[in-house]
């Protein structure tokens, strides 16, 4: 089929050029719906590591306030007590540190428990001044060294989390 004329012409390139903006918008589109759900995804992984460091912080602070509340306490059914919620909180953060996969994690909270293990030890022998030592010297320096160790690990996590992005737009504004 032949096409006459000027304006039969101009019709087949108006229709090209048309459908070439079409295809166009469409890549366009795609690119974007592409580069969103990356980015959502990036966005549910970071709050998801967040929510896990939040946890870990809360159940940290939650075992050394109960290890604190056993040297003072004196009853010794509130301290049967404590201990079982103590022994409990501890099997909850070696759970988060776990399920993390972070070995300085995994390592600074092994310590930090084996500290408080000590200072509970001596308070069941009737060692109170002991277990304030340990308390003082050991389990506070190692609870910070612990907190110290979250925010750097969230800190990382951010980091990678701006990296990846970056990655993507870099990858994106190339397609």
């Amino acid at each position: 089929m032949k096409i006459r004329g000027v304006s039969g012409q101009m019709s087949v390139l108006v229709a090209a050029f048309s459908g070439l903006a079409v295809l166009t918008a469409a890549g366009g589109s795609y690119l974007m719906y592409s580069a969103g759900k990356d980015a959502s995804a990036r966005e549910a992984r970071m709050l998801g590591r967040s929510r896990e460091l939040f946890a870990l912080a809360r159940a940290v602070d939650s075992g050394q306030s109960l290890s604190q509340r056993v040297l003072r306490e004196k009853d010794p059914d509130e301290l049967e007590r404590l201990l079982a919620e103590s022994k409990k909180a501890a099997e909850n953060c070696a759970r988060i540190v776990a399920g993390s996969g972070e070995r300085e994690l995994s390592e600074k909270l092994a310590r930090l428990q084996e500290s408080n293990e000590k200072m509970v030890g001596s308070v069941l022998r009737g060692g109170y001044a002991e277990a304030q030592r340990y308390m003082i010297e050991e389990s506070a320096p190692r609870f910070s060294a612990m907190l110290e160790a979250i925010s750097q690990t969230q800190e990382r996590a951010s980091r990678e989390l701006e990296q990846d992005a970056e990655q993507s737009r870099k990858s994106t504004a190339r397609a």
